[in-house]
């Protein structure tokens, strides 16, 4: 009778420690584990074709669009690999967290598209909260200037405007100022803008 205690006492003992290394486990597919008090801006830089022309990019620094962000991403699963098919060619999409100047995170997804994630080399699916706002949604939400960088994130001498890209020393301070100010708009607000700026001679950077 002892020995058959023993045994149940041991195969309850198992299951239980089978579960908490499932439950456990799991964390090790979570995308991201950040603590949003720390972060004081993220740089989102998106993906380029001709480095010429750079990659358009936000920094942001509103505490509210920050903790929506780092809510999207602490809800996501790394899920399955995504086979070579399907993963696009181009430059990668960034999310670097910043404490300061130091990077607490960064991810770099395939071109535009924030459901697959690069990671060593390989790409994988990611999950997020369905009740959450993808990363790229946020990104367009964002409040925050959209400006010109490289692939390091160091701004360049570049605005664009109407889908072209102009050199921002070539015109004038007031229209640069107005263009970013435009820029900075959503899709619907810049619909209801009726204003055009004054370009002068300067004609769109590729067609000098």
């Amino acid at each position: 009778m002892r020995k058959n205690k023993i045994k149940i006492f041991g195969l309850i003992s198992l299951v239980i420690f089978s579960i908490l290394i499932i439950y456990f486990g799991g964390s090790d597919n979570k995308l991201a584990n950040i603590n949003k008090n720390e972060v004081s801006r993220i740089q989102v830089i998106g993906t380029m074709g001709n480095p010429m022309y750079g990659a358009d990019s936000k920094i942001i620094v509103n505490r509210e669009e920050i903790k929506n962000f780092v809510n999207t991403f602490n809800s996501g699963e790394i899920g399955k690999k995504v086979k070579e098919k399907d993963i696009l060619i181009g430059f990668s999409n960034k999310y670097i967290f910043f404490d300061e100047d130091k990077v607490i995170a960064e991810y770099n997804f395939n071109v535009n598209n924030t459901n697959i994630i690069g990671i060593d080399g390989e790409f994988y699916y990611i999950k997020y909260d369905k009740k959450l706002e993808l990363p790229n949604e946020l990104y367009e939400k964002s409040k925050s200037q959209k400006i010109v960088v490289d692939s390091n994130g160091t701004p360049m001498d570049l605005v664009r405007y109407n889908n072209e890209t102009y050199v921002k020393s070539e015109l004038p301070e007031i229209t640069v100022e107005w263009i970013e100010w435009f820029n900075s708009l959503s899709s619907s607000e810049q619909a209801v803008t009726s204003y055009v700026p004054n370009l002068g001679d300067v004609k769109p950077l590729g067609q000098n």
